[in-house]
């Protein structure tokens, strides 16, 4: 059984959950829980991503491009 437990507080607790490993049953729960994973994930590319024409492009975050504006800025000084 997979029981990894985790770590609270500095204090380790076991798992009471568990899927055998090696089982019949292990890889079709493994894939279910997968399943939704891949479900989630594909639903936060489609809200973060948009369509212009053919050619998807992602929707830039401003702080980021700012921040890489300055970067940018700089280095162009510093190779003067």
């Amino acid at each position: 059984m997979v029981r990894a437990g985790y770590v609270e507080y500095d204090n380790k607790k076991s798992s009471l959950l568990g899927v055998p490993q090696g089982g019949l049953a292990s890889p079709i729960l493994s894939n279910l829980v997968l399943h939704e994973l891949d479900e989630f994930i594909l639903k936060i590319q489609e809200e973060n991503f948009r369509t212009m024409g053919d050619n998807p492009t992602t929707i830039r975050n401003p702080d980021y491009y700012k921040i890489d504006n300055r970067i940018h800025g700089i280095t162009k000084l510093e190779k003067r």
